[in-house]
């Protein structure tokens, strides 16, 4: 198959990625965006906090995106996987599509994303995403004043209580299992009126949308309308950050400087495998932050300094 030559090449088509290429394609580098189609919030009804699209469907609103990218003489986005990526001697990246062209590219941005990862609990497949939450901050106010609760089995257990309670009077805890918290903790959600279920949970029953109930093991059924989980994650394309050699931090995110640049020269990584606080917003920021500075990077490297 024919090398396909561009400025940037883009994995990853979701917010951050298209954010980037459109950016990129206004700029009039040439620019191909190479996306699976699997975003992390493709189950997902209803976007919050986006301004001008609250409660927009994210795929709709990806659609559009797409569109507008795709107008552009200079940018182009097309379906697929990369199946590996590799250094060209100094002055690129070949990305080879598991079937499809290879591509030959001066900058790589990275926006694979994450994948959630929802505990060991039977049933809890059948409720995700529309009992069980991830972010009060996308979902608390479309839910405020029913019953709810916060599943934790960390210490960070305390701190979300904290944080989502104040979306309903109606409240509670769920650690699984687990002694996470201390006595004065204890006594301060007990202020709070919020209760405390230390029981294990031996799976999730309930009407999907509607309600969700956890079984104890002490044979407690308990109903709510939603289940706030902060749910670990890892990458989806770890295949390609190690090609790469780009380097994590102790979060297990890739360090990026604050322009997005990855430990690898001529590699930027954007959204949610750079981002601490993932939000479609700030993926969208970090997309036109990092574009910004590879175009910046590409003018610098034809330039004549005296």
């Amino acid at each position: 198959m024919p090398i396909e030559r561009v400025d940037v090449a883009i994995v990853g088509g979701s917010f951050s990625g298209l954010s980037a290429a459109l950016l990129l394609g206004n700029s009039l580098r040439n620019v191909i965006v190479i996306d699976d189609n699997q975003p992390r919030n493709l189950k997902s009804a209803h976007a919050f906090n986006l301004l001008g699209n609250e409660q927009t469907k994210p795929l709709t609103f990806l659609k559009r995106a797409h569109k507008e990218v795709q107008q552009l003489e200079t940018a182009q986005v097309i379906s697929g996987n990369i199946k590996s990526i590799s250094c060209i001697n100094n002055r690129g990246f070949t990305l080879q599509l598991q079937n499809g062209p290879r591509i030959e590219s001066r900058k790589i941005i990275l926006a694979t994303g994450v994948v959630d990862e929802l505990p060991a609990i039977k049933g809890i497949e059948t409720f995700w995403p529309d009992n069980i939450f991830h972010c009060p901050y996308c979902i608390g106010y479309a839910v405020k004043n029913e019953p709810l609760a916060v599943y934790s089995t960390e210490e960070e257990a305390y701190v979300l209580a904290l944080i989502i309670h104040k979306w309903t009077s109606d409240f509670i805890l769920f650690t699984d299992g687990h002694e996470v918290l201390s006595d004065p903790q204890l006594e301060h959600l007990k202020d709070l009126g919020i209760r405390v279920y230390s029981q294990k949970i031996s799976q999730f029953t309930g009407v999907r949308g509607k309600f969700i109930v956890a079984h104890l093991s002490d044979q407690q059924q308990i109903k709510r309308r939603g289940i706030f989980m902060h749910l670990k994650f890892k990458q989806r394309a770890p295949n390609l950050i190690a090609d790469l050699g780009c380097s994590y931090n102790e979060e297990n995110l890739l360090h990026v400087n604050e322009f997005f640049k990855t430990s690898v020269d001529g590699v930027y990584a954007i959204g949610d495998i750079a981002l601490k606080v993932q939000k479609m917003t700030t993926a969208i920021a970090s997309g036109s932050v990092a574009a910004f500075a590879v175009d910046h990077e590409l003018t610098d490297e034809m330039a004549v300094f005296a």
